[in-house]
């Protein structure tokens, strides 16, 4: 079970040590993930929605759904940019990986796709009910704007730290590895 969390058992020792942190990080996003998915897969035959009742449904999976995403997408970029770099002890390289930017491409496209789809729903709403005014435009903008928020940030927090990394094994190491 402590193997699921990134910790070995060291028999010089006789206790265990957090050998892999990065492994414990992503099982626990999984297992926090797992009964959400789960909880949308009971909850998704007509029977459950008639037992809980459309709103409460439509609530359910609207919210984990977004809180499934996130997760994800934050796993996704810890694993993909931060532990696929070099570090100690063994300084092993790992291959180019192409898909990071992708990945995160993806990500805010989408969560600006679903920015706009806010506006626009609001907005038609609006028409249809009454006249729309200036502030409440820019209220429902500001809305969707702090919407997207979480997305750039970690956007920001990604390309501030991508360029911090270590790209190369530094040459004292190397020459200490080589010796």
């Amino acid at each position: 079970m402590a193997r699921l969390f990134g910790f070995e058992y060291i028999e010089d020792i006789g206790g265990y040590i957090l050998f892999r942190p990065e492994v414990g990080i992503m099982n626990i996003m999984g297992l926090v993930m797992a009964p959400m998915i789960i909880l949308l897969a009971v909850t998704s035959f007509d029977k459950a929605v008639k037992l809980i009742g459309i709103s409460a449904w439509k609530w359910l999976h609207m919210s984990l759904i977004n809180v499934i995403f996130y997760i994800a997408i934050l796993r996704g970029v810890l694993y993909l940019f931060y532990f696929f770099q070099f570090s100690p002890p063994n300084w092993r390289e790992y291959p180019s990986i192409w898909f990071l930017y992708v990945f995160l491409g993806m990500a805010v496209f989408v969560v600006v796709i679903q920015a706009l789809a806010f506006v626009k729903t609001v907005l038609l709403q609006w028409n249809r009910k009454h006249k729309k005014e200036k502030y409440q435009i820019a209220f429902v903008i500001s809305i969707a704007t702090i919407f997207v928020m979480p997305i750039m940030l970690l956007v920001g927090t990604v390309a501030y730290f991508d360029s911090q990394v270590i790209k190369e094994v530094p040459v004292s190491v190397e020459q200490t590895i080589s010796e």
